[in-house]
This record gives structure tokens, sequence and C-alpha cells, in this order.
């Protein structure tokens, strides 16, 4: 795929290396000279295998090659709900909620719907459910030790999950949430949870460099079956960022920059042997970023919710 294609004769003594799993194993390629001891190589690139075949005939191995970002190609929530009569057929086989940092305005899974209870967060406390909103009209937060009220909600920061006190008569249940280390999740630490999250490893110096230009504090949900690599091309996107995998196998991280208002190099007649475009790009003057996404919009407020709710 993008890491281009190695081919070589395998002889027929070597034919049982065929047997092995090859893919998403790591391939290096190494530099030096003949005379040297293999310690001495310096290694140009680390990333994983695509593809293998081989053809008998000519005795030709091909090798598809491509980065670490294998590793992330997985969904990002593999706990889902069983498929169990204990749980709601809705949500049978579907993903469990992940929630980091500051969210707002985002769906809850009915989990039971004899007790209420709504499930915000699985395997993440929770440190504050700042409000609760039901058809857009907020709902009092109840504190005592015994069942909330109509018009009530009771919360369970350890647990991520929030019980209602009465039917919701058709409106759509909205939260304002933020998790126990809300306060540390900026777009940096985001990522790099993701990608260590499968075995991957980030290169400290760039992610360090990261949080200190962009140290804005973010919030990511999801309840959907989402893969690790659209996850983390939302975050860049949403905030003027990138990531890739260098030739070391490590994940970076940057900042998009406004190109520079000085030429470095003149370019003329004198030294461009060919010149062809089919247009000009225009330089980036703005970059759109993300504020407080709001990830579930209402669709069905309740009759009498004002402009403010």
């Amino acid at each position: 795929p993008n890491g281009g294609v190695i081919k070589f004769v395998i002889d027929q003594d070597l034919w049982p290396w065929l047997n092995y799993h090859w893919l998403g194993r790591i391939f290096r390629i190494y530099q030096g000279e003949d005379n040297w001891k293999f310690e001495d190589f310096k290694i140009l690139y680390s990333g994983r295998v695509a593809n293998f075949s081989f053809d008998a005939v000519s005795n030709l191995a091909s090798v598809e090659t491509t980065d670490a970002s294998i590793d992330l190609d997985e969904v990002l929530v593999k706990d889902l709900y069983p498929e169990e009569d204990e749980f709601l057929e809705a949500i049978q086989g579907k993903p469990k909620p992940y929630l980091r940092g500051t969210v707002y305005s985002i769906q809850p899974v009915l989990e039971d719907d004899v007790l209420a209870l709504y499930r915000l967060s699985f395997g993440k406390t929770l440190n504050k459910i700042i409000e609760v909103r039901v058809g857009g009209v907020p709902w009092e937060e109840y504190t005592g030790s015994s069942t909330p009220g109509p018009g009530q909600w009771k919360g369970n920061l350890v647990g991520g999950y929030i019980t209602l006190g009465s039917p919701t008569l058709g409106g759509e249940v909205r939260c304002d949430a933020r998790s126990i280390d809300w306060e540390t999740y900026n777009s940096g630490k985001l990522i790099k949870e993701i990608i260590e999250s499968s075995g991957g490893i980030v290169d400290e110096t760039s992610f360090s460099n990261f949080e200190i230009l962009l140290p804005g504090l973010i919030g990511y949900y999801s309840i959907d079956p989402i893969h690790k690599l659209d996850v983390l091309d939302e975050i860049v996107f949403g905030s003027g960022s990138w990531w890739e995998f260098g030739p070391d196998g490590k994940a970076k991280v940057g900042v998009l920059e406004s190109p520079e208002t000085e030429n470095d190099f003149d370019l003329s007649s004198l030294n461009i042997k060919s010149f062809s475009l089919t247009k000009i790009i225009p330089p980036v003057w703005r970059i759109k970023v993300e504020y407080k996404r709001n990830w579930q919009p209402l669709t069905n407020p309740l009759s009498g919710v004002t402009d403010s709710e």
C-alpha cells in the first residue's frame, strides 16, 4: 500500500519460511557496507507487512509493505454489549460508551428501561456530570440516598451512569459530562493514548513539543463502531494539526503552520528545467477548528422549551 513492494528470490531450502504468519509482522531496512558487523548497520526504515505472495515457478516472493498504522486498523471500543436477554435488544452487540475529557450534548445509552438507567462512560470514572436535559429541558440533580423523583436525575460517577426519576415522555436525553482526568486531555494525550492502546510507539520529543504548541483541552465521545485511524483523523482535523508514523516506526504529530512570507530560493528560467501546472494552489490563510463539539443535536425537543434552553 503506502510502503511499496519488496521482491526477492527464495531458494527451495527456504520454502518452509512460507508457512509462517507474515501479515502485520515488523520489517526493518538497514544500510551498511559488506564488511561491517550487523550491529554497525544503520536502520533506515521500520514498517509492517501488509500482504505476502509467492510464485513457485519463479521462486519470487512479493512483500507489500505499509507503516505502523496497520496496528491501528481496529475499532476504538472492543467491549461490546453481550447478546443476552438481560440487555435491551437495541444495544446488543454494540460498543459501550467511550468518554474522554469534557463532552457536551452526548446521548447516553439506555441500558435498563425499567430502572431508567443511562450509561455515559464505560471503564472510565467520571469527574462530574455537568447537566442532564430531557427534550431540551434541564432536570434537577438529586443527591439524596433514595431514588430520584419526577424531573430529577441521580448520577454514579464511578459507574459512569445516571438514573432518571420519571419517564422521559418521548424526550431525548442529552448530557454534558467530563472524565476524571479531563484537565489533562489535550489533542496530544488523546492521540498518544489511542496509539499506545494498540501497542504503538510514539516519538516522545514530538509529542512534548506538540502539547506545548497545542495545549487546549478537548473531549471525545463515541457509541459507534468507529476505527482508531478515523478517530485520529477527526482529532487532527478539528485542531489544525497532523499525525504520521516516521521511518523509525514511531508516531509523530505536529501543528499546521502558516507559509513563510519570504522566499528561501528564487526560481527563474535559469534554474527551471521544465514547468507544468494545472492550477495554482492558494496559500492557507484560515484553518477551521472545533470548539465544544455538539455530539447529538436535539431533533425532538419538548413543547415549551425556551430559546435559552
